[in-house]
């Protein structure tokens, strides 16, 4: 009885350390398309689907929060990877739209922070 519990919990212990092996591949994906896109594609193109057209800068921030999520979901899991992915890319939309005082800065690393506290303390 003792030796199942244990072999069990040990089970359970070694596949909560593993790093899940998809999301390094995935992120090696999406940071060499991030590469290309940032040295290839001009920020003023334009791209139709259809009947829809659309800046490449969409598509840059796309894959700037996947490349982003990707690497901190291999690195600390998956909440981690959603929050710094969402902090990354609201840092960068805001520079975009020309918001570029500290304070901005600011706001984001303490609702990052914030967050980040509020889910360690759920798990």
């Amino acid at each position: 009885m003792e030796g199942s519990f244990r072999r069990k919990f040990r089970a359970k212990l070694k596949n909560r350390n593993s790093r899940p092996l998809p999301a390094y591949f995935m992120f090696v994906f999406f940071f060499m398309v991030f590469l290309w896109i940032v040295l290839e594609i001009p920020p003023s193109k334009t791209y139709e689907l259809g009947f829809l057209k659309f800046p490449a800068i969409f598509i840059f921030f796309t894959d700037l929060y996947l490349f982003v999520f990707f690497l901190f979901y291999f690195l600390l899991g998956k909440i981690s990877g959603i929050l710094f992915a969402s902090a990354v890319s609201l840092y960068f939309l805001l520079r975009f739209a020309g918001l570029t005082h500290p304070i901005f800065l600011v706001i984001i690393l303490s609702l990052l922070l914030t967050l980040e506290l509020f889910f360690y303390r759920k798990r």
